[in-house]
């Protein structure tokens, strides 16, 4: 994810690539256009090198080989627990969809508004990876 700002130490908040949030794409909204519970949400992963390489900033390459992503990004983390289905703060739950891909999903049904602040609420929460200079 970007950084809030050049000196922030928070990622920066929105509906685009490379901020914490999800994009329209990312989720499917039900006929009354709310986001519900296994509707989709932001992608996250277990590990560092678990991260695809293509998203990888290539600052990283020392850890994910072949790292190919843009160095204006860094790699954030949310916590050290385990890597399993369950709630991760108030109102988002992660859902486990494979060994290196997981979900940041609504607990209940919502509308999009209010999954996206839900999300930007753990702001404070994430912490960058650090790579070698």
């Amino acid at each position: 994810m970007k950084h809030g700002d050049q000196n922030s130490r928070k990622p920066l908040v929105g509906d685009r690539f490379g901020c914490l949030g999800v994009r329209d794409r990312e989720v499917r909204l039900d006929e009354d256009g709310k986001v519900r519970p296994d509707g989709g949400g932001m992608s996250v992963q277990p590990a560092v090198d678990a991260v695809p390489f293509m998203f990888a900033p290539r600052k990283y390459g020392y850890i994910i080989e072949g790292a190919a992503g843009d160095n204006r990004l860094s790699i954030w983390r949310l916590g050290n627990g385990s890597f399993k289905n369950g709630q991760i703060a108030r109102l988002l739950l992660l859902r486990v969809t494979g060994p290196k891909h997981g979900l940041i999903e609504p607990e209940t049904t919502m509308p999009l508004a209010e999954f996206q602040r839900a999300l930007s609420d753990t702001q404070d929460r994430w912490e960058v990876v650090s790579w070698k200079s």
